[in-house]
């Protein structure tokens, strides 16, 4: 389900800002509806047995768990945020988890807010309807996040950035696949067991 454009607010909150359809039974695709660049990228919902997965948070102009608590979609199970990559419109929205998943390789940068290595470029063109007023894409930072699982080279990492990339382009032609790949991901609890580990200092 899309929002419709008649339920837009004149100052978006997180309501308006995002929009959702589902893919597949228990997949959903998540937009930012108003950056409009062409690297915009898309955000995906898993839902799981014992807990959902979020992959890829966006910019974080707004807050994304709130809206997927508020239309529904999460609230009953932990929910776990991964990035593929740092890069600012993958990870900038996930300061607003409080589960979150990196690449051992990146979690460095991201404990400093490093948004040299988040390569933060984003100008005020590209949002349509900024956050509050006077809010300028020049001040637009990647917050610094500690994340509390990290990711290594190893099989669950194989499977995350794989289906990822197969379900960007699986899902605008194929939902059965979709389903299917997504269910492989969820369903692999050994190897997510196996894979994630408490970050160490």
């Amino acid at each position: 389900r899309m929002l419709s454009m008649s339920t837009l607010l004149p100052d978006p909150s997180y309501l308006d800002w995002f929009c959702w359809e589902e893919v597949s039974n228990g997949l959903y695709l998540i937009r930012e509806r108003f950056f409009e660049a062409g690297k915009r990228i898309n955000i995906w919902l898993l839902q799981g047995s014992q807990r959902d997965l979020v992959i890829d948070t966006g910019l974080g102009l707004r807050n994304l768990p709130n809206y997927l608590v508020s239309v529904g979609l999460i609230g009953h199970k932990p929910v776990l945020a991964v990035v593929t990559n740092i890069r600012f419109d993958h990870s900038g929205g996930l300061h607003h988890f409080g589960r979150v998943a990196v690449h051992r390789a990146e979690a460095n940068a991201l404990m400093r807010g490093d948004n040299f290595e988040t390569a933060t470029c984003l100008y005020d063109w590209e949002v349509k309807r900024p956050p509050h007023r006077g809010w300028r894409a020049k001040n637009f930072k990647v917050h610094s996040v500690a994340p509390d699982r990290i990711l290594d080279d190893g099989v669950y990492s194989l499977v995350i950035l794989v289906t990822v990339q197969a379900l960007h382009l699986l899902s605008k032609f194929n939902t059965n696949e979709s389903g299917f790949l997504a269910l492989l991901l969820l369903r692999a609890e050994s190897i997510k067991k196996s894979c994630l580990s408490p970050i160490k200092p």
